[in-house]
């Protein structure tokens, strides 16, 4: 998380605002397990990726 945070100059961020950073966090690295059954199923790559974005902008 420290280094994502890094990455995208959120070091200042508020504690409740980190909060939300780290459920968006683990949501797109959750949704690498559903992006692995998309696979399996011979999913298009595009709407896996679809997945993940659209799941994180709702968070």
């Amino acid at each position: 998380m420290q280094k994502f945070m890094e990455i995208y100059q959120l070091e200042d961020l508020e504690d409740k605002d980190l909060i939300v950073l780290k459920r968006i966090a683990n949501d797109l690295a959750g949704n690498n397990f559903f992006k692995v059954g998309m696979a399996l199923s011979f999913a298009k790559a595009d709407d896996q990726a679809k997945v993940t974005y659209l799941s994180a902008q709702v968070e």
